[in-house]
């Protein structure tokens, strides 16, 4: 039993996924329908841009660089022209009131069609926390921009209509067989951020059969 309320939603991290290329078009093939990006951050990731650009080609899954870029206005435009068009989403950082830099990232991300997404110290709910998140909500508002969100404050995202990501989700099978765990998000939450309309992102915990998704996503 399938449930299509999961189809294209959830975001693949390769980041610290030491697998071959071969390897990673095979999983991406197999769980195509669920994809909705492929993540890395290209200044770690050994595989080489070209090999991942290859990745995204094969699999028709666009790529989601994930770099959180922070460098003045001019810089970061450069940078935005420089990526290839299979990266369709991509992330800025929010620290130290970096708004200048995010609205020409905007510009320079619409014409490239790339999604931008910003982050923030988004993993608590304290007071200094939610006035910061507050000040990042105007920013993406304003420019139009998506938000990397914990699922702790993703209620008040989706308030403001903002096409949200949320990070840091770990599975059953994952948490079972492994002895480490950092991962903010539990294991049930993949249900309900789902419900709540977030992309949420797997690494690690990205299942290595449709049989462990499946035993998931019918009830989502």
């Amino acid at each position: 039993m399938e449930n299509s309320k999961i189809f294209n939603r959830i975001i693949y991290a390769i980041d610290d996924i030491q697998l071959s290329v071969d390897d990673i078009i095979t999983q991406c093939l197999t769980f195509k329908k669920y994809l909705y990006a492929i993540k890395f951050h290209i200044l770690y990731h050994s595989l080489g841009i070209s090999n991942l650009i290859h990745i995204s080609n094969r699999t028709g899954i666009p790529l989601f660089l994930d770099l959180k870029l922070y460098d003045t206005p001019e810089t970061v435009i450069h940078t935005i022209y420089t990526f290839p068009d299979e990266v369709k989403f991509l992330t800025i950082t929010s620290a130290n009131n970096n708004v200048s830099s995010i609205t020409a990232a905007a510009s320079a991300a619409r014409v490239k069609n790339i999604q931008l997404f910003v982050v923030g110290k988004l993993t608590s709910a304290d007071q200094y926390d939610l006035r910061a998140f507050y000040d990042i909500i105007k920013i993406v508002n304003d420019n139009k921009l998506g938000l990397v969100c914990s699922g702790q404050l993703l209620s008040i995202a989706k308030a403001y209509d903002i096409p949200t990501i949320t990070p840091g989700v770990a599975l059953p099978f994952f948490l079972k067989h492994n002895s480490y765990n950092d991962q903010k998000q539990k294991s049930t939450d993949l249900i309900d951020l789902i419900n709540q309309g977030t992309y949420p992102v797997l690494g690690r915990s990205m299942p290595t059969n449709p049989k462990q998704f499946e035993e998931l996503i019918v009830y989502a």
